[in-house]
């Protein structure tokens, strides 16, 4: 019987960053999915970028290049979510040039693939969707994943946008019960929520609990900014390493605080090679050692700007799904992804004492670590493995396809697009009036990110 496959666009700017496994999760889920199925109309995904990186990593059988909205690579999409709100972005033309250029690059990916659905990832994604979503009237979802649905990301500057993808997409897709508060606090109607647990391919993360051996390597990894927390971790670290002396702290990752961190190694005065630090590691590099690694430490807390991991770190199912003992914090959703007193102990957010004596349990009671491993892969299975989360999710798009895009509540909302011909002029405008500055190429569509942040004060 010939088969008639239902499509699923999903919308991310760039394809992909290598923080966002999840992503690829879903999208190589779906395509194994539907090749097992019988079915005659099973989902079959396919991504709409802008830019395709790390595909070596996060291959994709079926993707559509947007064209004239390639970022350059390395420009980071946290770096442009926060460049987007910017006073210099918004009022030298380069939002509204980039918006007119991608609302026509998606009108006509719609207009080919015809999908039943589009699946936009992040917040900020979803809204830059909206108005091809408004055009063509193809049902829309969206996922936040924490950062992008936080008190900091839907402030004033984006109040509106958000407002807007409230009111048009027709459901909202969250990872837990913290993060959809999150949401129904930034006024998303709590009718469109749906949770949706974070899944990642079981089979792709072999089973190796750690065996007692001469040294206990414990891996933090993570950007050195606040809401990760690493100087508590840190400080736990030190405590625990009284009572089990042959512990070894792996760190990675690096960021805006790394002088903070070096402070508190140094503070700490441990003995040499009791903490190594990695940096950055390239996507197999950081794989091995964490299969190398006996315990993983999360030491996520709230920012003082409220800045939070929103869902849960995924390094948390995937070291599970290997078999690793987790000692955590309680924040956002870590405990929703852990059974905690089988696989995890946790402790409460910059409670140094109680990571520590969390820390000093596992690392000090190896008799516990065959229970934690069989506990920790046996969740992940059933809870967030690709497999079967990918079933909830279709059974969502069967639900959007049935429906259609007609509920929408923008009539209030005059959608501002105008012809083609009268879009691509806007657009030329606004980026000739960059070239004078040097900030950016029209053709080449470069900027410059020295100059960028030398003019706005963000951080790349």
């Amino acid at each position: 019987m010939p088969r008639n496959l239902k499509r699923v666009a999903h919308f991310r700017s760039t394809y992909l960053g290598l923080s966002e496994t999840f992503i690829h999760a879903v999208v190589s889920g779906l395509s194994q999915a539907a090749l097992r199925s019988r079915a005659v109309d099973a989902w079959a995904p396919v991504v709409f970028t802008g830019s395709w990186q790390n595909r070596n990593i996060f291959p994709v059988s079926d993707l559509q290049m947007l064209e004239g909205i390639v970022w350059p690579k390395g420009f980071l999409p946290r770096f442009r979510w926060r460049l987007s709100r910017s006073f210099f972005y918004r009022n030298v033309g380069v939002a509204s040039a980039m918006e007119l250029r991608l609302t026509d690059a998606l009108v006509r990916a719609i207009r080919k693939w015809r999908p039943a659905v589009l699946h936009a990832h992040f917040g900020d994604d979803g809204i830059a969707a909206i108005d091809a979503v408004r055009e063509t009237n193809c049902p829309f979802v969206t996922t936040f994943y924490g950062y992008d649905i936080s008190a900091d990301a839907v402030g004033i500057d984006m109040k509106d946008s958000y407002r807007k993808l409230f009111r048009t997409a027709d459901r909202f897709l969250v990872e837990g019960p913290h993060m959809k508060q999150l949401a129904i606090d930034a006024g998303c109607p709590a009718e469109r929520l749906i949770i949706q647990p974070i899944a990642i391919d079981v089979r792709a993360f072999p089973f190796r609990p750690p065996v007692p051996g001469k040294e206990i390597n414990v891996l933090v990894a993570g950007r050195f900014v606040e809401k990760k927390g690493i100087k508590y971790a840190i400080r736990a670290f030190g405590i625990a390493r009284r009572s089990v002396p042959n512990l070894k702290l792996w760190l990675v990752g690096d960021g805006p605080l790394r002088d903070e961190i070096d402070s508190e190694i140094t503070e700490l005065d441990l003995p040499g090679g009791s903490i190594r630090k990695f940096g950055f590691l390239k996507y197999d590099e950081y794989q091995k050692l964490a299969r190398e690694a006996d315990i993983l430490l999360v030491s996520s807390v709230t920012a003082e700007s409220g800045d939070s991991e929103g869902g849960a770190p995924t390094t948390i199912l995937e070291m599970q799904a290997m078999g690793k003992p987790i000692v955590a914090t309680r924040h956002a959703d870590i405990p929703n992804v852990v059974p905690e007193g089988e696989s995890a102990f946790l402790a409460e957010e910059r409670d140094v004492d109680g990571l520590a004596d969390a820390l000093g349990r596992v690392a000090g009671s190896p008799d516990l670590w065959s229970s934690m491993a069989a506990a920790g892969r046996g969740f992940v299975e059933r809870n967030h493995d690709i497999r079967t989360q990918v079933e909830s999710l279709e059974a969502i798009y069967d639900d959007l396809a049935s429906r259609g895009g007609g509920h929408r509540e923008y009539s209030d909302e005059p959608l501002h697009l105008s012809s083609p011909a009268t879009r691509a002029a806007e657009t030329e405008e606004s980026f000739r009036g960059l070239a004078p500055m040097g900030a950016y190429e029209v053709r080449e569509e470069l900027f410059d990110v020295d100059w960028v942040e030398s003019l706005t004060g963000l951080e790349y």
